[in-house]
């Protein structure tokens, strides 16, 4: 018995037809009382199948997994029951998305009856949804061979036409589908087929006809038109064709909104605001992507793009707290993250980047480039870990056999330091003489030859300020290079061209608050303190940016610590900055840095010390913020006179400066450490560029400490002891006789030569003391010695008489042990004897117990032993 599909095409006669219509208008309950009834008064066939897989598909979509009630009418040993009943479990089970169910009850139906046509058509469908499609494919041509052209329905061909398309096979797809459509003209799931083949296809005119016909025929139903729309967008997008297909797409969604409901405009306005926004306009797209966002809160995408829209409209808060709303409704959507990842790593909040991207890598998209490229920049402050975020990006590249960059390349040779990597990839892209031919590259390639001069500064610097000069001549609104030319001059010496540089990137932006900051710096440098001043004031009037208010900051505070006179005016200037900075980011460790060494200038020692070890908590991805925090704690100590606790600090800096060392070995003079102190007396001294005065008087007040300290509480010094004080007391005395030497006609310096003649006259007035504690000395060693000798004496004395005991005790043993031994050869002996004389006495306990108590009397002498019975023949007792 063959079952075709004559009943899968149901006339408008026919009760499944009046069955359908009843669910397509949402009345469930009537479509199954209708197929019920035409179940019982049913004898075709063909006609009994297609009302039973109506009802099992029916019954599945509410819930039931059970068709025992729709088989009852079948005999049990009818010939089509297992067929039927396993054809309709399959259906039940596709309905409720068991798609292995499906397959195993549908390949027992066509095993049954391998005639089905209706089980192969749905065993075909769940060979597509398992992307089975080469087993799709020749189920249908099977099906299709069958049924003949005429017979066979027309979801056979678009089922045959998607297989070829998934199976990447476009020109097969395009012909049976546009067959399927010739054969069946008004069949909407065959042009929706063929639409999409001819979006792969990139034909234009032919995808206009199909979008043409899909209106026609599906006028009420715009959630397909929409789709359509969602397919050509994403398809022109990544064809780079967008703009051109803007015309078409949007005369769809006028047509769209004719007849879309309240809920249906949302999306609408969505798809338009979305497409405006890719080609640009962001004015036109604000207003309908916000009609979609109150139109339908809960539309998850026109949220996405809205937040889009804010940031290319920089309105970088808003469309964080946008973001952040969106990822507490919907946790960890891959859009929302990467936004959230890179608004946290444009605001320097690089940690809080860090965890976004390592969510996203991790956990939500492990294999997404994208992602991995974005947790690349996040991590930037971390050269290694850069590396091998974009090594592992190259890798899945590869992996997915993705087209590798040229970006990604010199990302990987800048983070390497490697020039020649770097001039390679330049050579192939640009050519070696580009910087000859005085025309600009594209703008893409900017990027790349500023790193490439920012490697060169380390080895060929004359070639860094030629790639420089290029991108300020051909890229002048590009400021990091005027930058690079300014510090490249200062380093050189060449003041007057370095403020040349900072001028001519004024003059394009004469608003550059960084550029002001660097001309005031270099006042500072020359000492016109006053001229810097007024920059500082001009600069503070201004909306100045968080690394702008630092770096004044900075500035104040270091020359505050230059200038006497103007030393109120500039550390109320730095301690501004730093509270302006504070106010915009509280979190930031730089400005609190900078507040505490104002609170220490003041001696806040309190305050000072409480900010720093705020900061300190911190673990920075960069040691740069935190890299004097323990120099600045060790001086709040020092002048709290916790000297215990500074040379804790200093001793676990990497790196000190020469007035770093000299406060450090005077923590160590106040332990009674001198030998650790003059060492890094004498380290400060070579890091020290010429004679500083400071260090001078500092080295000759140690070497006095340690002379006064060995003098205190001594009686008598020892040759070597008596030396090195004088040696402390001649070492003192060279220095202040050099500082003395030294011309300086400044307060502070008559006072420490003054102070430190004051302390030389009054050593040298000990070193008498010296002489006497050496003869006193020398004495208490002879007395020392004499001592000692006695002391030998009764120690030799003593050990002779330990030795004798030593060798006595030792002979007594050996006699004990010879005499152990003649006792256990006589009872070896007299055991033998009685063995020969008398054998049964071996069996006498008392006997032998006799024996042995005789042999070991004969072990113990006593100092009058008593007599011992024995045998005749032994003679009596043994004394």
């Amino acid at each position: 018995m063959v079952f075709t599909m004559a009943a899968a095409t149901p006339t408008a006669s026919t009760p499944t037809t009046r069955a359908l219509e009843e669910f397509r208008s949402g009345n469930v309950d009537t479509a199954q009382l209708i197929l019920e009834e035409a179940a019982r008064s049913q004898h075709n066939v063909n006609e009994l199948l297609s009302i039973h897989c109506l009802r099992a598909t029916l019954a599945a979509m509410k819930g039931s997994m059970d068709v025992s009630a729709i088989t009852a009418n079948l005999a049990p040993g009818e010939a089509v029951r297992v067929p039927v009943q396993s054809y309709l479990e399959g259906v039940a089970a596709m309905a409720r998305g068991d798609l292995a169910t499906a397959r195993r009850r549908l390949e027992t139906a066509v095993e049954r009856c391998g005639a089905f046509c209706a089980a192969l058509v749905c065993l075909a469908a769940v060979y597509y949804l398992t992307n089975q499609y080469e087993k799709s494919y020749a189920l249908y041509c099977r099906i299709l061979k069958m049924l003949g052209t005429d017979k066979t329905p027309p979801v056979v061909r678009v089922g045959m036409g998607l297989c070829a398309f998934r199976l990447e096979r476009l020109v097969d797809a395009r012909r049976i589908l546009e067959r399927a459509v010739e054969v069946h003209h008004d069949y909407e799931l065959a042009w929706l087929g063929l639409l999409a083949v001819y979006i792969d296809l990139r034909m234009l005119p032919q995808i206009h006809t199909a979008i043409m016909r899909l209106k026609s025929l599906m006028p009420q139903n715009t959630t397909v038109l929409l789709k359509v729309c969602d397919l050509a967008y994403f398809r022109s997008l990544e064809d780079g064709r967008l703009k051109s297909s803007l015309g078409r797409l949007r005369g769809l969604l006028r047509y769209v909104r004719q007849t879309a409901s309240p809920e249906e405009m949302a999306l609408v306005d969505f798809h338009e605001g979305r497409l405006l926004l890719a080609c640009g306009d962001v004015e036109a797209a604000q207003p309908l992507l916000e009609s979609a966002v109150r139109a339908n809160p809960n539309l998850l995408a026109a949220r996405i793009h809205y937040a889009r829209l804010l940031l290319h409209g920089n309105r970088h808060d808003d469309a964080e707290a946008l973001l952040m709303e969106v990822n507490r409704t919907w946790p960890n959507e891959k859009e929302v993250l990467q936004m959230l990842a890179i608004l946290a790593t444009r605001a320097g909040r690089h940690n809080e980047a860090l965890r976004y991207s390592h969510t996203l890598t991790m956990t939500i998209a492990q294999g997404d480039v994208n992602s991995w490229a974005l947790a690349a920049v996040c991590s930037r402050l971390d050269t290694e870990h850069c590396r091998r975020i974009c090594a592992h990006v190259r890798a899945v590249q590869r992996e997915l056999n993705l087209p590798s960059s040229w970006k990604l390349s010199a990302n990987l040779a800048t983070l390497a330091d490697d020039v020649e990597a770097l001039q390679g990839i330049v050579n192939a892209e640009l050519g070696a003489a580009f910087l000859m031919s005085n025309t600009a590259v594209d703008v893409c390639y900017v990027p790349l030859l500023y790193n490439l001069a920012l490697l060169y500064e380390k080895r060929e610097p004359a070639r860094a300020r030629q790639l420089y000069v290029y991108l300020v001549k051909h890229y002048s609104t590009f400021a990091a290079p005027y930058y690079r030319l300014h510090f490249l001059a200062r380093e050189a010496g060449q003041l007057r061209q370095a403020v040349a540089w900072l001028q001519w990137l004024l003059k394009v932006h004469s608003t550059e608050a960084a550029a002001q900051t660097c001309v005031a710096q270099l006042y500072m440098e020359r000492s016109n303190v006053k001229e810097a001043l007024a920059i500082f004031k001009k600069v503070n009037a201004s909306e100045s940016q968080l690394p702008i208010a630092l770096a004044v900051g900075a500035t104040s505070l270091l020359a505050c610590q230059q200038s006497s006179s103007q030393w109120p005016k500039l550390l109320a200037s730095a301690r501004s900055f730093y509270r302006q900075a504070l106010a915009k980011d509280p979190r930031n460790i730089l400005a609190a840095h900078g507040y505490a060494c104002c609170d220490g200038l003041e001696r806040r020692s309190d305050a000072a010390e409480a900010m720093l070890n705020s900061v300190s908590e911190v673990v920075p991805l960069s040691t740069v913020p935190t890299s004097n925090v323990d120099a600045h704690r060790a001086n709040v100590k020092m002048l709290s006179h916790g000297y215990k606790q500074a040379a804790d600090y200093f001793a676990r800096m990497s790196t000190r400066t020469s007035e770093q060392d000299a406060m450090y070995s005077y923590c160590m003079a106040i332990e009674g450490r001198y030998t650790e102190a003059l060492e890094l007396m004498h380290a400060a001294s070579v890091k020290a560029p010429g004679e500083d005065p400071m260090l001078v008087y500092n080295t000759a007040l140690l070497h006095f400490m340690a002379f006064v300290d060995g003098l205190k509480g001594t009686r008598a010094v020892t040759a070597a002891q008596g030396e090195e004080l004088l040696a402390h007391l001649e070492a003192g005395q060279q220095g202040a006789a050099f500082l003395d030497s030294l011309k300086g006609k400044h307060e502070v310096m008559s006072r420490a030569k003054r102070y430190l003649r004051s302390i030389s006259a009054f050593c040298g007035r000990h070193r008498s003391t010296v002489h006497t504690l050496l003869e006193a000395g020398q004495q208490r060693a002879k007395e020392l010695t004499h001592s000692k000798e006695g002391w030998q004496r009764v120690f030799a004395s003593r050990k002779a008489e330990q030795q004798r005991k030593q060798e006595e005790e030792e002979l007594e043993e050996h006699q004990k042990s010879e005499e152990r031994k003649l006792a256990e050869a006589a009872v070896y002996a007299r055991f033998r004897q009685s063995r020969i004389q008398q054998p049964a006495a071996l069996m006498n306990a008392d006997l032998l117990a006799a024996t042995m108590a005789d042999a070991m009397q004969d072990m113990m002498p006593l100092e009058e032993p008593p007599g011992v019975l024995g045998e005749e023949e032994d003679g009596g007792g043994m004394p």
